[in-house]
């Protein structure tokens, strides 16, 4: 029995299990801004992210972020969102 199950583990365990990147393009980051921050700001409270944090300042974050990585690319769009945040 053991040595019918050693195979099968032996094969599972190569398979490399790839880190979790949320952001790698501007689209998912606005998209998220997009989905949360989709309330009236005069009545709702302001939106939160998965961490407890304002959807606004994170996603000025991301932008740093993603401006820095990609210095020129993008930028009509970059500032647009972050007028928007």
């Amino acid at each position: 029995m053991l040595a019918a199950l050693l195979p099968l583990c032996i094969s599972c365990a190569g398979s490399k299990i790839e880190p979790y990147s949320p952001h790698e393009n501007l689209l998912s980051i606005a998209a998220e801004f997009e989905l949360l921050d989709s309330k009236d700001p005069y009545r709702d409270p302001p939106a939160k992210e998965l961490t407890g944090q304002n959807i606004a300042r994170v996603t000025l974050v991301r932008l740093a972020n993603y401006e820095a990585l990609h210095p020129d690319r993008f930028t009509p769009e970059i500032e647009f969102l972050r007028a928007r945040a």
